[in-house]
């Protein structure tokens, strides 16, 4: 398998981006059976053993993969393959979407005006100016890639100034509320 070239190109809906060792594989399902693997056609078989092994068969060579423990979190397990130890992560197009709007609130949460992670269309306003609001409550719900996303609050306050109103379309990093800390 060839490495991909990592980057930050967002996955269709059938493609998965496979780390191994910290090196990236784009893999998509053709057809049962068939895998693309970084832009190369590629015969496999992958088939549970038991409850913590399985083997797959990758152009005719056969490979026995034992889950060497319980994943510490969803996006990390730790594998051995044919006798070799890796670190293996996997992510879809869903997975993808999250980790990114996640990584950009985390970032902005230094700050007291909430701005949208990504561009797409303010479905709903759920707070008015003036309004005291709790740790996680939904201020603003957006709707990218046909999903609705809430906006929560990051931190107790009051709603200083709505930058936004129902039916505007804004791009990432777009002011969407100010607020004010308690």
């Amino acid at each position: 398998m060839e490495k991909a070239s990592h980057g930050n190109l967002p996955l269709l809906a059938d493609e998965w981006l496979v780390c191994v060792n910290g090196t990236p594989y784009r893999m998509q399902l053709l057809e049962k059976g068939v895998l693309n693997i970084n832009g190369t056609r590629q015969k496999f078989d992958f088939q549970r053993v038991d409850a913590n092994s399985f083997s797959l068969i990758l152009e005719n060579i056969s490979f026995t993969i034992f889950e060497q423990k319980p994943p510490a979190t969803l996006e990390e397990s730790h594998i051995s393959v044919n006798g070799h130890n890796y670190r293996f992560t996997i992510e879809d197009r869903i997975s993808q979407i999250r980790k990114s709007a996640l990584t950009i609130q985390r970032d902005v949460v230094v700050s007291d005006t909430l701005r949208a992670p990504m561009p797409g269309l303010v479905v709903n306003v759920e707070v008015s100016e003036g309004v005291e609001v709790r740790v996680g409550q939904g201020l603003i719900v957006l709707e990218a890639m046909k999903m609705e996303n809430e906006i929560r609050a990051a931190f107790a306050g009051r709603v200083k100034i709505i930058h936004v109103s129902r039916g505007k379309v804004v791009e990432k990093g777009e002011p969407l509320i100010s607020l004010e800390r308690n």
